[in-house]
């Protein structure tokens, strides 16, 4: 008999399905039962005495984080935790937050969260992710490209992408102008829709319509700063698309300046060559990335199955407290200016 996992989801996933590619690996081994966690949108605790009820063998978090507290009231001492790069450098405030999760095992789908995370001494593994290679996807047309930017956050906006390209970049550069929640929409001049051949779009019918458009790009502008895993990107990269951002995690974990993409910072000296694109050096270079993932992969499950550390709960507690304690003068601050 497989053993069982509580699998607690962040509730957008339901829509965006970003934790199904993890999901459907772990039921190839056991019986999952999934939580979706809402305390984000109606402020509700998770209920940990549900958990305890079931005794599970296991029980993994994605990207969902409660503090020690909580996690104390758990039965199951076999816990995993799979934060992801853009909310964990949220909780780089002090050095002291993750330190409190000594007794937790962690999975990092980013070299540099896991690395932060070994330094403070905790138990983690990474794993490099990367979806299968599509090679029957559109081959690029370096005289006739095409491209894709949805404007999600003011700091990635339709300015900082006309620093990297020129007028005669692309037959046609489609802009999803539907920005993330408290950001302000595009303002696009006539002068430019008609200069740099662009096509504004509001929102698509259906995901086939955004899928379609998609697989028919060659170049695709990531739209944040930061990424989790990435997997908006990479299912493009697995389509041997070229990808241009910004110069970091978990961007510049996969992508190699020049070579399957462009990555850029804040001050941009140069626009970007799109002449020089190899798309057969492309699928070669994520294809290792596809090679390595199916290869590391079961040393998912061998963490998974391994032992935990023993708790020490006055240590845990302690360095929750200093983070809080480091944290109150922000909060007050963001409260006063709010």
């Amino acid at each position: 008999m497989s053993k069982k996992i509580a699998f607690i989801d962040h509730s957008f996933h339901k829509k965006t399905k970003s934790s199904n590619f993890f999901l459907d690996l772990l039921k190839d081994k056991y019986t999952i039962d999934i939580y979706y966690d809402t305390k984000w949108e109606d402020k509700k605790v998770l209920d940990f005495d549900s958990l305890n009820q079931k005794n599970y063998s296991i029980i993994i978090f994605w990207q969902i984080n409660y503090n020690i507290k909580f996690l104390k009231k758990l039965k199951c001492k076999n816990i995993i935790y799979i934060p992801m790069y853009d909310d964990f450098i949220a909780n780089t405030f002090t050095p002291f937050y993750w330190k409190q999760f000594n007794s937790i095992k962690f999975i990092s789908f980013s070299k540099n969260l896991h690395d932060y995370l070994h330094n403070k001494g905790l138990d983690s593994l990474y794993i490099k992710y990367f979806p299968e290679i599509n090679k029957s996807s559109k081959k690029i047309d370096k005289k006739n490209l095409t491209a894709f930017f949805w404007y999600r956050i003011e700091a990635i906006n339709w300015e900082k992408i006309k620093e990297l390209i020129s007028p005669n970049s692309f037959k046609k550069i489609y802009i999803q102008n539907h920005p993330d929640p408290n950001q302000k929409k595009l303002q696009i001049f006539k002068e430019d829709i008609e200069k740099y051949n662009i096509e504004i779009i509001d929102w698509f019918e259906s995901k086939d319509e955004y899928t379609n458009l998609l697989k028919s790009i060659d170049v695709y502008f990531a739209p944040r700063i930061y990424e989790g895993i990435g997997l908006s990107f990479l299912e493009l990269m697995k389509q041997g698309k070229y990808i241009v951002a910004f110069d970091k995690p978990t961007m510049n974990e996969y992508i190699i300046h020049k070579k399957n993409g462009f990555l850029y910072s804040n001050i941009i000296n140069n626009k970007v060559d799109f002449s020089n694109i190899n798309q057969i050096e492309i699928f070669k270079m994520n294809q290792k990335y596809y090679d390595e993932y199916k290869k590391n992969k079961k040393e998912i499950y061998t963490l998974i199955e391994s032992s935990f550390r023993s708790e020490n709960i006055k240590r845990d507690y302690l360095y929750m407290y200093i983070d809080k304690l480091f944290k109150f003068p922000s909060r007050v601050f963001r409260k006063i200016f709010k």
